[in-house]
């Protein structure tokens, strides 16, 4: 029996050691996929949250777009507008420049389209109808929204 103790006793100690690293390598599996879950999970709600700033932030973007090209023009209002067609497709340059920089900072394309600007007095409507959609790339996802919109502008200031 004097020779078997120390058999018993390294045959224990390697059980116990075997259990342990069995329990230690599940544990840091286990992290390993809830940590990388989690990545996941808040790629895509960063790139939701993108989506959503973009898609709110067309109607500024058609705004600020108007407002620039009545200021080059030297117009104090939309009723002042004179060569409709002109001021459009001035509007929609500048509208580009704005889709743009959404795309090269934020990631989010904002698909052509087509803008067009209705006047009626001192009220314009201007709107940007476009057959894709936003667009958010990711390495795991894509993200898709309507980039449609329509705004209304009374005299120089945004009707909400």
């Amino acid at each position: 029996m004097k020779g078997l103790a120390p058999v018993i006793i390294a045959l224990g100690a390697a059980v116990i050691v075997l259990v342990t690293e069995a329990f230690l390598f599940n544990t840091f599996i286990e992290q390993r996929i809830t940590r990388e879950a989690i990545a996941r999970e808040t790629e895509f709600l960063q790139g939701v949250d993108k989506v959503e700033m973009v898609k709110r932030g067309l109607s500024f973007a058609l705004y600020y777009s108007l407002k620039e090209a009545l200021r080059k023009n030297g117009y104090s209002s939309v009723s002042n507008i004179t060569d409709v067609n002109s001021f459009e497709k001035e509007v929609e340059a500048i509208f580009i420049e704005y889709a743009e920089a959404s795309r090269e900072e934020i990631g989010v394309t904002v698909p052509a389209g087509n803008l067009s600007i209705s006047l009626s007095g001192d009220l314009a409507e201007i709107k940007f109808t476009s057959s894709s959609m936003l667009k958010y790339n990711s390495t795991w996802f894509e993200i898709f929204d309507n980039p449609n919109i329509t705004i209304s502008v009374k005299g120089s200031e945004l009707v909400e």
